[in-house]
């Protein structure tokens, strides 16, 4: 099965709009829900809808202007697979993750939107079926992530883990589970499907180290500093505001409400309300209180 359609890197567009936020990653085959609202990006969703319907996620890196930040090397083009229209002017759409791109040069266009010249042949194999995973290696991700997951009193289907598809279940959980930025970015860099497993669990082993030392400070250290004391490199309790556009509930595909004080993401119509935990949102509908109950402790 070929992703999208699409057979060699040669069938992609060569030049394609991109939609920068930091956060959220995409990944060949993946499902990312999008919220859109801001003129210039309706306008890039009108004109994907009246084309090939590709639009390249991308997140950005130290450089640029304030309103223009510079772009990331690599990112990942996806298909509009599901789109509708609100009453009050949204798009809400699903962009399924196609191949990942490198970016050769952006272009001075005259679309409100950002385009760049993006070149796929070194991620053609995403393009291909995924490969199949080791006993061994299944084990030491589970492992990880197990251990990634307890302390944050996360649960998931392990009978399903154990059965999923290596690429399925690598990509979901790379762009699931809550890590930073630039540890997205080295999940998307990650050249091969095996790369990117062993940086998966890299990620979670760090996360987890993370965790014990800023946990427990030693009785003649003072306690580690709370993004509400320290709005320095750490990752602020502050999401970052495009991240906040584009996410909708994975259950309605809704908007979201942004609780700053409770740090939660509230969707209305599912009754719903999802758990912002370390900076980062929990968009898992288990892991969400009714909106009926009370806010956690």
């Amino acid at each position: 099965m070929t992703a999208g359609g699409y057979v060699k890197a040669a069938d992609l567009p060569q030049v394609i709009p991109v939609f920068p936020v930091d956060g959220a990653l995409l990944l060949p085959r993946g499902g990312l829900p999008l919220n859109v609202f801001e003129p210039r990006y309706l306008n890039m969703i009108d004109d994907a809808m009246a084309g090939d319907r590709i639009i390249g996620m991308i997140q950005t890196r130290a450089g640029g202007e304030r309103s223009r930040p510079s772009l990331a090397a690599v990112g990942c083009a996806g298909r509009i697979t599901s789109y509708a229209e609100t009453s009050d002017g949204r798009y809400l759409l699903t962009l399924t993750g196609v191949c990942r791109f490198r970016v050769v040069a952006e272009l001075a266009a005259p679309s409100p939107y950002r385009q760049v010249r993006a070149d796929f042949l070194l991620f053609e194999p995403d393009l291909s079926d995924g490969e199949a995973m080791s006993d061994e290696e299944r084990e030491a991700l589970l492992e990880a992530l197990r251990a990634y997951l307890t302390p944050r009193g996360f649960d998931i289907d392990w009978s399903t883990a154990r059965e999923a598809p290596l690429d399925a279940l690598v990509n979901s959980l790379s762009m699931a589970l809550p890590f930073e930025p630039a540890e997205k970015q080295a999940l998307l860099e990650a050249l091969t499907l095996e790369d990117r497993l062993d940086a998966l669990v890299a990620c979670s082993v760090s996360a987890r180290q993370v965790a014990k030392t800023t946990a427990t400070p030693r009785s003649n250290e003072q306690p580690p500093m709370t993004s509400q004391t320290n709005p320095g490199p750490a990752r602020s309790a502050e999401l970052d505001r495009r991240l906040l556009e584009v996410l909708v509930c994975p259950v309605t595909h809704g908007p979201l409400e942004y609780d700053r004080i409770a740090q939660e993401l509230i969707s209305r119509r599912a009754g719903l309300a999802y758990p912002i935990r370390d900076g980062a949102p929990i968009m898992l509908p288990e892991e969400a209180r009714a909106l009926d109950a009370g806010p956690e402790a």
